[in-house]
């Protein structure tokens, strides 16, 4: 026969409530890493918006008869349009020889803390009407 003794539920009551700190631990890990994937989330969508930006401006910035400040415009514009996912933009449209650069920069959304600047530059020729030669 089993005798209970002071021994017995000295060595059952060691365990008690580990399974509550593993799963809170575990529970916990698993809140980070789904916050890591929404940050990783958050980090694509704005570089896509700042991609999207450049490459828009730049085609305004080199058609014929295209502006500098007309594709500024619009790459803010866009930008404006994409609320809350490109933080501080700034975009720059230059002129470089025969070619328009467009660089268009800002802070990803922070959600661990953590913001990445982006930048993103996209470079093309102006179309300019000239004599074939």
């Amino acid at each position: 026969m089993e005798t209970y003794n002071d021994a017995t539920a000295a060595s059952l009551g060691d365990e008690s409530g580990s399974v509550s700190v593993e799963l809170t631990l575990l529970a916990g890990l698993l809140a980070v890493l789904a916050l890591g994937l929404v940050q990783l989330a958050f980090l694509g969508y704005a570089r896509e918006a700042a991609g999207y930006a450049a490459h828009d401006s730049l085609d305004a910035a080199t058609a014929y008869g295209g502006s500098l400040a007309v594709a500024h415009d619009l790459g803010e514009q866009m930008l404006g349009q994409l609320t809350g996912t490109l933080h501080h933009p700034q975009v720059t449209v230059r002129r470089q020889g025969h070619e328009a650069v467009v660089t268009v920069t800002g802070q990803s959304t922070p959600l661990l803390g953590i913001a990445e600047t982006i930048t993103v530059t996209d470079t093309g020729p102006i179309q300019e009407f000239g004599a074939a030669g």
